[in-house]
């Protein structure tokens, strides 16, 4: 359950032009959330589940409080952006349904459900 969440959020990344970087990460939450099909309840229980803990406590240790208070903070502007643009889409992303799409070109897909990046 929670390696299909995975690869979701990575196919997330991609469809949204985003990258790895920790105000990247947040956007792509705010995608998630804003853009897509998932539930609320699939995305708490993400986000409680002890591997997710695990990553975050690791990542945490990893990079600081303050970097990481930082980082989050420092892309809510993209992220306000992102919840207005998700609001003009054609139609919300199906998170669990990205693999159908592997063949259709990226530039395609944004047009076809009325992406725009920020």
């Amino acid at each position: 359950h929670l390696g299909r969440f995975f690869a979701a959020h990575d196919a997330c990344h991609v469809l949204f032009g985003l990258s790895t970087s920790l105000p990247d990460e947040t956007l792509a939450d705010t995608w998630t959330f804003f853009g897509t099909d998932v539930k609320w309840r699939e995305l708490w229980s993400y986000f409680r589940s002890d591997a997710q803990r695990e990553f975050f406590s690791s990542f945490l240790s990893e990079v600081g409080y303050g970097h990481m208070l930082w980082g989050s903070l420092s892309g809510v502007p993209r992220a306000l952006r992102a919840i207005w643009r998700s609001r003009s889409m054609t139609r919300k992303w199906s998170l669990h349904d990205w693999s159908a799409h592997l063949d259709v070109p990226l530039a395609q897909l944004r047009r076809d459900y009325g992406i725009q990046l920020v």
